[in-house]
């Protein structure tokens, strides 16, 4: 178990059908999780409020609570602004410029990063998973949208940039203002 004065890390995926929580101690083994679906058609501040409460059940299952958190890194989907910690739009949430990391900050009392989703997907398996020790990743996540990253290491890790999206080699189908050509090729081809 975790010594409190250690403290633990929270990582956080918002999808657009399903949020989850995991709290990780200082070597990074789960040491509490906790699972809800993504409310639809609510407002933002619902859904912040259950990902605060899936956060407290993670940590309740460590038999920890929010002062052994010493911070919170949250996946969320479309275009995030990582200094702000604001959500731009997260289409599959009906979400629109939300203060994501201000809000969870108050409410937690630790810092939280807002990062995308799939951007946060690619630097796990960079570090944790299968890209471990890789120079270069792309990874494409199929979810409830379509979502695509790379990451340059080593010598380029100053230039190091990532990014979402990808042209589908037919095309078809024009993107809506912050929407990946993917996505658009998925809207307009769904069956």
């Amino acid at each position: 178990m975790t010594l409190r004065h250690e403290g633990v890390w929270v990582g956080f995926d918002l999808g657009g059908t399903k949020m989850l929580a995991s709290v990780y101690d200082s070597s990074f083994e789960v040491i509490g999780h906790d699972r809800k679906s993504t409310l639809n058609s609510v407002s933002p501040k619902k859904n912040l409020k259950r990902i605060v409460k899936t956060i407290d059940q993670a940590l309740a299952e460590a038999g920890l609570d929010r002062t052994a958190i010493r911070g919170i890194g949250i996946g969320c989907p479309g275009p995030v602004d990582m200094t702000s910690g604001v959500v731009h739009e997260a289409i599959n949430l009906s979400w629109r410029d939300v203060p994501v990391g201000d809000w969870l900050t108050e409410k937690m009392g630790c810092p939280v990063l807002v990062v995308n989703d799939v951007d946060a997907g690619v630097y796990g398996e960079y570090r944790f998973g299968a890209a471990r020790g890789s120079r270069c990743v792309v990874g494409i996540f199929p979810g409830t949208g379509i979502g695509g990253s790379r990451g340059r290491v080593g010598r380029e890790a100053n230039k190091r940039r990532a990014g979402r999206g990808a042209s589908p080699s037919t095309g078809g189908g024009t993107p809506r203002p912050r929407q990946t050509p993917w996505q658009a090729h998925r809207r307009n081809n769904a069956g």
